[in-house]
């Protein structure tokens, strides 16, 4: 009949927001894991900079951890106040990746061009050689890497300075002001993880009494010949 025919058209299409609602949850959480998880590998940066003493240690720290961050392949170029070292995961850069590091390092913070992005941060710089396509990714990295490379440029400040006891406690004071910013934003976004899982299960469980409710009215309706 047509209210039958009605009945399971509804049936259906109930269902069909149901798996939405199931794939909405599913995506939201796995992007609120992902980014509590890029915030730990930030935590653990700052805690293990404070330990470099050289150039070469702190460019293989810092690609270590971009790598940890979402596979990124970079190269990097320190310039301290009496040497400068361009260095990449095979180790020194070959002359010309060292140039274009050196002719992008004014051109603003993030510069980018063509699948590559080079970021710059006062004494260090990074040049992303695959910068993912998704966007989504792609921001929190943008977001990520400036604050990787300002603990970064503390320590080559430190590392300057070594004997100069007020600028290492400074150093150490922007270190842990930033780690303070760290645990406070992972803070907000274990609590967003709960609001959001918390709404959507609410959201879940009204929507699942909503098609029991119309698959128990479809099946006590008696079949009406024709």
């Amino acid at each position: 009949s047509t209210q039958s025919r009605s009945s399971a058209a509804s049936d259906v299409y109930k269902r069909q927001q149901l798996d939405n609602t199931r794939k909405q949850i599913f995506e939201g959480f796995m992007e609120a894991a992902t980014g509590s998880g890029e915030q730990g590998v930030l935590l653990q940066f700052a805690s293990v900079v404070l330990r470099v003493r050289n150039y070469k240690d702190l460019a293989e720290l810092v690609l270590n951890t971009m790598n940890q961050l979402g596979e990124l392949k970079a190269s990097v170029i320190i310039n301290g106040q009496k040497q400068s070292l361009s260095w990449s995961s095979n180790g020194p850069c070959p002359p010309m990746e060292e140039e274009v590091l050196l002719m992008l390092k004014d051109k603003g913070r993030i510069f980018r061009f063509n699948n590559r992005i080079q970021v710059n941060e006062e004494n260090i710089s990074v040049l992303i050689k695959n910068m993912p396509e998704d966007e989504k990714i792609s921001g929190r990295m943008i977001d990520h890497i400036p604050l990787l490379l300002q603990i970064a440029s503390s320590c080559i400040n430190n590392i300057d300075t070594s004997e100069n006891l007020t600028s290492s406690l400074k150093s150490f004071e922007i270190v842990q002001s930033v780690c303070n910013k760290l645990v406070e934003c992972e803070k907000e976004l274990l609590q967003s993880m709960y609001q959001f899982t918390s709404h959507t299960e609410d959201e879940f469980v009204r929507m699942q009494n909503d098609v029991q409710y119309l698959s128990l009215i479809h099946i006590s309706e008696p079949t009406r010949p024709y």
